[in-house]
Parts: C-alpha cells; structure tokens; sequence
C-alpha cells in the first residue's frame, strides 16, 4: 500500500508508530479495542470464557504459574538461565523414552524434535556456559556457532 492510498501524512504514521510501538508494546490497546466482543471458540463452537474479566483472571494466573522464570539477568550466567528453562520445558530422559515409545507430548513440555533440538544446539554454545547471559550478544552466537 502506498502512503496516498491510506489518506494519512507521513507524520500522522509516524505519530502512530511511536504511539503503539512503544504504549501497545507491553498491553497491546489497539488489539483489546478491536477484539471487544469477540471470543476465541473451540473445536464444539462453545466460549472458552463467559467473559472478558473471566479470560483475563485465566491469563493473570497462566503468567503466574507457566514460563515465568524469576531471572535476574545480570548475574546469571547462559547455562544457569538454560538448566532452569530446561528444567521446566525439556523432558527429561525418562520422559523423553515414553515420547518415543508412545510418540506423545508431555502436557507443559517441549515435543520430543524441539526439544532434541534445542538441547543439540545448547551444546554447540558451550564456550558461552559461564558468561553473564545479559552480555552475550548475536556475534557471540554466530562467532560460538561455527568454532
């Protein structure tokens, strides 16, 4: 789309963007005003929530619960911050055997090929094990990555 077509001025984009690239980025506004009224339905065409306070209490309580890890991203280190993501998200050996046998997904962990996958790659960054996570840059990985 050319900038003619949507009847706005350069500036008036550029007002947008700082607007919800930087308020929206954390809460997202501009989605709740357009989602009023709509709701998400499952595969039997019935609400998942009755209402939006409702689906919001459900999400509180996910951030609380699941993948919120309490870093401090100063002082821990790549393989501190990796062991304790894995230990939530990566099945464990045993786990990882049933996976095989069964070929299915543990509820709350990762699937057995991204799981395999990650855990491959985490070794490939082994010279970055002991490093504060907080200044490890991409270079770093790219630079780890082909050693």
């Amino acid at each position: 789309m050319k900038l003619e077509e949507t009847g706005l001025t350069f500036e008036d984009i550029k007002e947008k963007v700082n607007k919800y690239m930087i308020e929206t980025y954390e809460r997202m506004d501009f989605l709740a005003e357009s989602a009023k009224d709509q709701y998400i339905y499952n595969e039997k065409g019935e609400k998942y929530f009755e209402s939006r306070p409702e689906a919001e209490e459900t999400l509180i309580w996910w951030n609380k619960n699941h993948g919120n890890l309490n870093v401090n991203k100063l002082t821990y280190t790549f393989k501190q911050l990796f062991d304790e993501w894995s230990e939530i998200f990566i099945p464990t050996k045993e786990e990882r055997k049933r996976m095989r046998k069964t070929h299915e997904t543990i509820k709350g962990k990762l699937g057995l090929s991204n799981s395999m996958g990650l855990l491959a790659a985490a070794k490939k960054f082994k010279s970055l094990y002991n490093r504060k996570y907080s200044s490890i840059k991409k270079n770093d990985f790219q630079q780890s990555k082909s050693k």
